[in-house]
């Protein structure tokens, strides 16, 4: 049980440290929208994705991989708007990317996914980052997600990241149920335990009592 608690608690501030990690990027249409992403200094970029909430797990809006662009698995609306702000191939695990002629349409929640890797150790990590851009023109007040108020949207028209409080949200209940199911497994165990304990007692006293009244009946005759 301390196992599961301490688990627990890791897992409700990671949650915690994935919406204080989401930053807000504002800009103009026709202007760059530059999307920070950042991962170790000293890591190595194996591949690196780019995906907006709305769109399918296929389709990215920026996908690196062995120092290269696939333009081939970018979303239609993104190829030849979205290039790596540093140079390629990523240097200083700066995976930040500029798109450019930015629109109305593109306004959304973005993921950053990068999976980085350490020559020296040969180990592997994986870090996410969601950047929420609002793409809005002063001079008409309006954006894509304007008018979200149905679903949760702000009063300044920036929608919030509907999918991922979902995923948390069946997360942090999927965990709670896991909890009182441990809870009751530890419960049930240990009542059987003090049960079965209880037994040879129980017996051993009936036994002894058994034992008692004969030698007394012998004792008599």
């Amino acid at each position: 049980m301390p196992l599961v608690l301490v688990f627990s608690a890791f897992f409700i501030s990671g949650l915690f440290a994935a919406f204080q990690d989401q930053q807000e990027v504002k800009v103009e249409p026709g202007q760059e929208a530059t999307l920070p992403c950042q991962a170790a200094t000293d890591a190595v970029v194996l591949l690196l994705e780019w995906n907006r909430a709305d769109l399918s797990s296929e389709d990215y809006v920026f996908f690196y991989r062995e120092d290269r662009l696939y333009e081939t698995y970018q979303h239609p609306s993104f190829r030849g708007r979205v290039r790596l702000r540093g140079s390629s191939p990523v240097k200083a695990g700066d995976a930040s990317v500029v798109l450019q002629n930015a629109s109305i349409d593109d306004s959304g929640t973005y993921t950053c996914r990068i999976t980085a890797g350490k020559a020296e150790s040969g180990e592997h990590t994986e870090s996410v980052h969601a950047i929420n851009l609002t793409v809005s023109d002063p001079t008409e007040g309006g954006t894509r997600d304007e008018g979200a108020g149905e679903t949760g949207g702000g009063e300044d028209g920036s929608a919030p990241p509907v999918i991922i409080v979902s995923v948390c949200i069946a997360l942090i209940l999927s965990l709670v149920v896991s909890l009182v199911v441990s809870l009751g497994v530890f419960l049930g165990v240990t009542v059987v335990h003090r049960r079965l304990k209880a037994v040879p007692k129980h017996r051993s006293g009936k036994a002894g009592s058994e034992q008692e009244a004969g030698g007394q009946l012998m004792e008599g005759h």
